[in-house]
């Protein structure tokens, strides 16, 4: 093949990569700035008010807290017929406890004074601007459909990146070439100079993009639901076994480790949720998502003595 013919080839061959960077650009511009915009409040949120008010400050004359039975008791008389959820101890000294009581046709986060059990502050559960955040960053409000819209952000994002990468090494053929601009750039060609600034800034930030996409997608419905979090089911998905404390016999630590006899279990419920759907409630993910799908410890084996089935109170 004569270089004459070869040329037009490869010509052709970095427009064709010039358009996907193109067209992707195009396509995950506003849902990168919402993503941006999204995770810049939630990190303004928990780190002012908390996710659930859980920084509200309060003043106290006393040393002592009440008993968190006390504090509980309050809460739970805040909503009539309500049971209690979930405990969250006082980040600080100066800071509140956290309950969330749940009735019927209630469901509340209260903040409670650990030193006088007073309430400070109840609001409805995942109700404040954190959660909004969080809801608007994970699925655009839109549910299933905005979780794959946010996926297919990130995988175009990806394919934007590598196909940046391409064209600018076509044009410099040299690593360090593309993260340093020429020394000859200048705003009289502005073409040439606006193209060099991008690339070059492209180049720095694509790095730590690539990262914050590769590790967000754990998230995604279909590559982390399908693919990461079906690999990272520690350790029952690695290791063929369930999470059956060794300690039920010292003598014999590995016995009754068969999965085929050992199911989930969880106390004062007959069915067999696991670790996310017991602990995590709506969008928030209070269990890593590594342990959504490994199955609860087993208690109350016939190794070890049995015990009353008890409701599960905090975490």
């Amino acid at each position: 093949m004569s270089r004459q013919s070869q040329k037009p080839k490869n010509s052709q061959h970095y427009f064709t990569v010039w358009r996907w960077h193109f067209y992707s650009g195009i396509f995950i511009a506003p849902f990168l700035i919402i993503l941006a915009c999204t995770a810049l409040g939630m990190l303004l949120m928990s780190n002012t008010t908390g996710r659930d008010n859980d920084r509200l400050t309060i003043t106290s004359q006393s040393t002592v807290q009440m008993p968190v039975s006390t504090q509980a008791k309050t809460a739970l008389e805040s909503v009539p017929d309500s049971t209690l959820v979930k405990y969250i101890a006082p980040r600080e000294s100066n800071t509140v406890a956290l309950f969330q009581v749940r009735s019927e046709n209630q469901d509340n986060m209260v903040a409670i004074d650990p030193y006088t059990a007073d309430i400070v502050k109840s609001i409805p559960t995942q109700s404040n601007l954190y959660h909004t955040f969080d809801a608007i960053h994970g699925d655009l409000l839109l549910g299933t459909v905005g979780d794959y819209i946010q996926e297919t952000t990130a995988a175009l994002t990806i394919l934007m990146i590598l196909t940046g990468w391409y064209l600018w090494w076509q044009k410099r053929k040299s690593v360090k070439a593309m993260l340093v601009p020429d020394e000859g750039t200048s705003l009289k060609q502005k073409r040439s100079f606006f193209r060099t600034i991008h690339a070059t800034l492209g180049s720095w930030i694509s790095i730590v993009l690539l990262f914050f996409c590769i590790s967000g997608m754990a998230w995604a419905g279909i590559w982390g639901g399908k693919m990461v979090q079906a690999w990272s089911q520690f350790p029952a998905g690695k290791w063929g076994v369930a999470p059956v404390p060794t300690s039920i016999n010292p003598d014999d630590p590995h016995a009754g480790m068969d999965m085929s006899e050992a199911a989930p279990h969880v106390h004062g419920s007959d069915s067999t949720p696991t670790h996310g759907s017991v602990l995590n409630t709506g969008s928030s993910k209070e269990v890593p998502w590594v342990l959504e799908l490994t199955p609860m410890p087993i208690s109350g084996t016939t190794k070890g003595k049995m015990v009353s089935p008890r409701t599960y109170r905090s975490i």
